[in-house]
């Protein structure tokens, strides 16, 4: 997976709803080809990083009271939720 992969399908889910980060990794990860997970965990932040460098998505928190508020994009927690991925927390994600 690369950018020109990645940045349409992240754009096209995010114009839907906001969604959790797991939850676009999750269907991204549904239209991949490369068996390497952790390769294409690494291309997906990259390209989510690119886009919110470019302005064309932002970062949000949403709390357990189910409010979304804008955050300061933080590839550590990204790359930390992506980890998680499998057993994420719906109360509350970035």
């Amino acid at each position: 997976m690369d950018f020109d992969f990645l940045a349409p399908r992240i754009l096209e889910l995010l114009s839907e709803d906001n969604f959790g980060s797991w939850e676009l990794w999750w269907s991204i990860r549904s239209q991949a080809t490369d068996p390497n997970e952790d390769a294409s965990r690494k291309e997906f932040v990259d390209s989510v990083a690119t886009l919110v460098g470019e302005g064309k998505v932002f970062a949000a928190i949403k709390d357990s009271a189910s409010t979304f508020s804008r955050h300061r994009f933080d590839r550590a927690r990204l790359e930390f939720e992506m980890e998680g991925s499998d057993h994420p927390d719906p109360a509350t994600f970035y």
